[in-house]
């Protein structure tokens, strides 16, 4: 972790936000908030304090791989966006859940490369982001708009600077 927080500090209080999570996906979730979520926030802030278009979204729906205890780890949405559940190499497995969140999850990215919008069919209206909503939609078996989710996560690691891994 490249974050001035002491380890004991972050670990107790994700544990006081996800008491049934498991030492090992403990380490997952705040190395994934502390390490490379930050940088995604910072950007989506930057381009709504200049009121540039801007959409958030998380990915929630789990890898079956290690009977989903991975979660959805970084570069898992790839497969889903592009609508490739059927290469091993997705990861996503290829049931009828991934088959169709792929198929939501690619036609919004098509409606945002052809209009620069992501809003179709597909998935439910997608606000813009903005800071006093923080408006996000959550891609899972279902799929919804939350505003501010992991709001907790983002204070916890709000109080120190961000490093940009490698950077």
């Amino acid at each position: 972790m490249t974050k001035d927080l002491a380890p004991d500090h972050v670990i107790a209080r994700y544990r006081d936000l996800y008491p049934d999570r498991t030492p090992g996906q403990i380490l997952l979730a705040a190395s994934t908030a502390g390490r490379s979520w930050p940088g995604h926030l910072i950007q989506a802030e930057e381009r709504a304090k200049i009121g540039a278009p801007t959409w958030m979204y998380q990915l929630d729906f789990p890898s079956p791989e290690a009977g989903g205890v991975l979660g959805a780890f970084h570069t898992l949405d790839i497969g889903l966006v592009f609508d490739n559940t059927r290469q091993p190499s997705a990861r996503t497995g290829d049931g009828p859940e991934a088959r169709r969140l792929a198929g939501r999850m690619a036609d919004a990215f098509i409606a945002l490369a052809r209009t620069g919008d992501p809003n179709c069919a597909s998935v439910p209206a997608w606000r813009q982001y903005d800071l006093a909503r923080r408006s996000t939609m959550i891609f899972d078996r279902a799929v919804r708009m939350e505003d501010d989710p992991r709001r907790e996560e983002r204070l916890l690691f709000a109080v120190a600077p961000y490093i940009k891994p490698g950077g």
